[in-house]
């Protein structure tokens, strides 16, 4: 069986942010084409790393992150940086995620007339980025 987790740090233009995370593939996961795409989904990268601990310097991050890898019995992943917002603030990744929830909302609720209601807790998730400052 498969942990599937590991410790991740978001490369941010001002910041690094840390989570301990199972399933980090999904930050690739795209409403629009229902599967896995070829870039981080900025939506996503919120619902991950919203609330997360968060360091000005990327050595700080990894020290943190390698006391972090200490209280796991096994990282499957282990600790791995993920750079591709490293060109963004966390300001203008929510930006780009209030735009983008918007249309992953609209295009949910129009599966949701189709389908079971399966997807009401990623209306949820969206709404509350909305709302984000």
């Amino acid at each position: 069986m498969s942990a599937d987790n590991g410790i991740y740090l978001l490369e941010l233009k001002d910041e690094y942010r840390i989570i301990h995370a199972q399933g980090i593939e999904n930050l690739w996961w795209s409403f629009e084409i229902m599967g896995l795409g070829q870039n981080m989904i900025p939506t996503r990268v919120i619902e991950y790393f919203d609330g997360s601990i968060s360091f000005n310097n990327k050595k700080d991050a990894l020290e943190h992150a390698k006391e972090l890898s200490k209280d796991c019995d096994f990282l499957e992943y282990g600790i791995r940086v993920l750079h591709e917002f490293k060109h963004k603030t966390w300001k203008e990744v929510i930006v780009d995620a209030k735009r983008l929830a918007r249309k992953e909302i609209e295009i949910i609720e129009n599966m949701e007339k189709k389908e079971q209601r399966r997807w009401k807790f990623d209306i949820v998730q969206l709404k509350e980025i909305l709302n984000m400052n």
